[in-house]
């Protein structure tokens, strides 16, 4: 499972099966608040998914309409 969390200072993605993160740029918190109505919501801060279509969470290549792995099937990038 993926879980996104606003921090004070930026935005990050978190792998929640191997413990890995990252800060998101500014074009992928657009791409996410497109995906993810309820990221618009300033109330809303941390959501979670098991898959995201809108950005590479770990390494590769952001590809439109690729959607990351679901991390039930075992397939984490």
């Amino acid at each position: 499972m993926y879980y996104i969390r606003k921090y004070a200072d930026c935005w990050a993605v978190h792998d929640d099966i191997t413990g890995a993160s990252r800060k998101l740029i500014n074009d992928e918190k657009e791409r996410l608040k497109n995906e993810f109505d309820s990221l618009r919501d300033e109330k809303v801060l941390t959501i979670y998914s098991d898959c995201i279509r809108s950005l590479s969470v770990f390494g590769g290549n952001y590809q439109e309409g690729r959607a990351l792995p679901s991390v039930s099937q075992g397939q984490i990038p």
